[in-house]
């Protein structure tokens, strides 16, 4: 098995599914509570998932195979991009921008109206949000708006912290930050 797939196949008894399939989600989110060896580590970023499952004897057989999306080729600097940096070579991501954004623009509309219900979003609501942060830094050049990803990053952090120690005051400042932070960049580059 490759390094960038993971494969393994389970007996369980049926009633047993829910318990496997919670493990699963903890996997996939990031939570390193008491997951077994096969959910630890898994490769990234996830481009590929096949769960089946199928009733056997007494109970169910699952089959999971993860794999990860291949590296991104690199990319020649864009004409007329600015000074190379002194780090790696850029990497073209494996998705596309516009749709990234669009679902960016999406999750941080449900943030916001989560706030204007006096709670905050639900986790998977800003998981996605931090996530396709994540991804949208990956698009290297000016016109991608990367002098500002620094501070992106931080104010993203902080959203991130703010949420986790169920900060209300911090969250909402954090939000109000990120929004700030995206009608700047917007403003200067489009």
């Amino acid at each position: 098995m490759k390094a960038s797939e993971r494969k393994f196949k389970q007996d369980v008894p049926f009633e047993e599914i829910p318990a496997c399939l919670r493990r699963l989600a903890d996997a996939l989110e990031k939570k390193d509570n008491n997951l077994p060896p096969e959910l630890s580590d898994l490769p990234e970023p996830i481009g590929r998932l096949e769960l089946k499952g199928k009733a056997a004897g007494g109970g169910w057989t699952l089959k999971i195979k993860i794999k990860a999306d291949p590296p991104a080729e690199p990319t020649a600097p864009e004409a007329g991009a600015d000074e190379p940096s002194s780090g790696p070579a850029p990497v073209k991501p494996s998705i596309k921008y516009k749709p990234l954004k669009k679902r960016m623009k999406s999750s941080f509309k449900e943030i916001g109206e989560a706030l204007e219900q006096q709670k905050l979003p639900e986790p998977e609501i800003l998981n996605g949000f931090l996530s396709d942060s994540e991804r949208m830094m990956a698009f290297a050049g000016k016109k991608y708006g990367e002098p500002d990803y620094p501070a992106y990053r931080e104010a993203c952090r902080q959203l991130a912290d703010a949420y986790e120690a169920r900060n209300w005051t911090a969250f909402k400042d954090g939000y109000a930050r990120l929004e700030q932070l995206k009608k700047d960049c917007h403003k200067a580059y489009k």
